[in-house]
């Protein structure tokens, strides 16, 4: 209370003094007013009237002196209503200010004051000097009553110095079959003076269910009462509030935080899946049913289910058993989660849950893809295997195939294929082919990849061969001279046709040898034709060999032996 009294008390000469230096310092020039007789001052000052926080029956007021040897020896305080005293009292030093022995009361209490509101108040203040001041404008006496909240079962009007405060709250422990609570208690006017607490009546009520997710108000009836219910999803506290500034009642009025006891129930959730993976596109179905877990078993009626996957988009499916406690729910593929679905009981203070793991793999691109067949028939395809929207994250170890289709629509069958051991998802598959046909690189769905394809590419050679391969003697005699000849052909619509103006070259393998040895080139005539002559030196087969171009197949003729005696 002190600090209030001293608020009241008038401004000295220092206090002025300081303000002449504070404008002074922030650039203000202050103007004298011109020169006039100056005023008396007091040689008692007296503060304004302030109430007391706890009690508005009880007020204090600051009262003091600047003179020297000089105390304040006595305080008259009258209290008027519409300009007539309707009580006197004679305050006392308390050591923080002036204020009346025993509290003010209404009449019905005992008192003198005939009604609650504001009241104005006269005060004289006498010092040990003799000289008496009187101030007539100290201020309001807040003469009302104080908000305060009790539980319903005490007893109105009875005098009660340390109100419960707490709000009630029905029922006292939440389950899953209560989920609602209802908060209720008693707004109350503690009287100023007599304590007595009456019901205040018609008052708007704040409710607060924990820290401000929800908020309802309630009125009160004629004892006082309220209450309010609110829906439970979760564990809560409650408090009530109430401010009111009337001829009535002046003050703010707030409850403790209440809460009821919570009691979860464990029941068991069993759920299976239709799928081991959920490609783009599917829905994984999960069926199962909730029972009780104590007891003998019993399926649980219209309990609320909720299914999603773990780390993923976060997108829920929800159902409500039937009447045997099943359910059936179609959990759309995530492939941002981890593949753990789970399946919740979906209702407050109930507690249980089901889960397992399916396969969602990724999209897949296979890109930069390169085709190519070599003289030799063989097929070299080239690319990156990727995650269509992860590219940085790794394929190692996905699995890419060659098909090959003589169409390019019916008929595709696999030749070759390689696991990935780059990190980048690079591959390179080499294997034989075909004369003339389509070719396809394939990537088959995994746990981790969901299926891709490569572009269908068309590869062709003309295919080539070399007819009449011939020596002009079977036997020769050493260091005679041996004539080979051979035609070579290519292949144009099925027809065998003479291939002029090729290269060609004359190869020897000695016999017992498994190496050829090049010998000499030459090119073929308009019809085709290559002739080659050589020395004889020892037994061996001899052989023509046309090595291809960027549109033809290489090829060879049947070696022929010649033996040298």
């Amino acid at each position: 209370m002190r600090a209030d009294l001293l608020r009241g008390r008038p401004r000295g000469r220092r206090a002025l003094a300081a303000s002449v230096v504070a404008a002074a310092v922030c650039g203000i020039v202050l103007t004298a007013a011109p020169a006039r007789a100056s005023a008396p001052l007091d040689p008692i000052g007296i503060g304004y009237v302030t109430a007391d926080g706890q009690d508005h029956g009880s007020f204090g007021v600051a009262v003091w002196t600047d003179q020297a040897d000089t105390t304040v020896t006595s305080v008259t305080a009258t209290v008027l209503d519409a300009g007539a005293p309707v009580a006197v009292r004679s305050l006392l030093d308390n050591g923080y200010g002036w204020g009346p022995g025993s509290p003010l009361k209404l009449v019905d209490d005992g008192g003198e004051l005939p009604r609650l509101g504001r009241y104005d108040v006269e005060l004289t203040a006498t010092d040990s000097k003799g000289e008496t001041v009187t101030r007539t404008e100290p201020g309001a006496l807040d003469f009302t009553m104080i908000p305060v909240f009790t539980k319903p079962d005490g007893t109105p009007g009875a005098p009660v110095t340390q109100p419960t405060g707490a709000v009630t709250l029905d029922p006292a422990v939440v389950d899953a079959d209560h989920t609602s609570e209802t908060v209720g208690g008693a707004l109350m006017g503690r009287r100023p003076g007599s304590g007595v607490l009456v019901p205040l009546a018609d008052r708007t009520v704040s409710v607060v269910m924990g820290y401000g997710q929800a908020t309802k108000t309630a009125v009160t009836g004629a004892d006082g009462r309220f209450s309010t219910t609110f829906a439970l999803s979760d564990e809560e506290h409650f408090t009530a509030n109430y401010t009111e500034d009337s001829d009535q009642a002046h003050g703010q009025a707030s409850t403790p935080s209440a809460q009821p006891q919570y009691q979860d129930a464990t029941v068991a959730v069993t759920a299976t899946a239709n799928l081991k993976r959920v490609l783009p596109g599917q829905s994984l179905t999960l069926s199962g049913d909730v029972h009780t877990t104590t007891g003998s078993v019993t399926e649980l009626a219209g309990v609320p289910v909720v299914a999603s996957f773990q780390q993923g988009g976060g997108f829920q499916v929800h159902a409500v058993t039937d009447a045997t406690g099943h359910f059936t729910l179609a959990l759309p593929g995530d492939p941002e989660s981890n593949g753990t679905w789970a399946v919740d009981v979906d209702q407050p203070f109930r507690r249980g849950e089901a889960s397992g793991t399916v396969a969602v793999p990724d999209e897949s691109v296979l890109t930069g893809v390169s085709s190519s067949l070599s003289v030799d028939d063989r097929v070299t395809v080239s690319g990156k295997l990727l995650r269509t929207y992860h590219r940085g994250d790794s394929t190692y170890g996905q699995n890419v195939g060659l098909w090959y289709s003589k169409d390019g629509k019916t008929g595709w069958k696999g030749l070759a294929g390689t696991n990935l051991t780059s990190i980048d998802g690079s591959f390179k598959i080499t294997t034989f082919g075909y004369l003339d046909g389509y070719y396809q690189v394939r990537h088959a769905v995994s746990d981790q990849l969901v299926a891709s394809n490569g572009p269908v590419v068309h590869l062709t050679r003309t295919n080539t061969r070399i007819f009449q391969m011939y020596a002009n003697s079977a036997r020769v005699k050493k260091g005679s001279t041996l004539t080979l000849t051979g035609n070579l052909k290519q292949d144009v619509g099925g027809v065998w046709k003479p291939f002029a103006g090729q290269h060609v070259e004359l190869y020897f393998q000695p016999k017992g040898s498994t190496r050829w040895t090049y010998l000499a080139y030459g090119r073929t005539d308009a019809t085709g034709h290559a002739k080659f002559t050589s020395k004889a030196v020892q037994d061996g087969r001899w052989l023509i060999q046309y090595f291809g171009d960027a549109t033809h197949f290489e090829s060879d003729a049947a070696a022929v032996f010649v033996d040298v005696v």
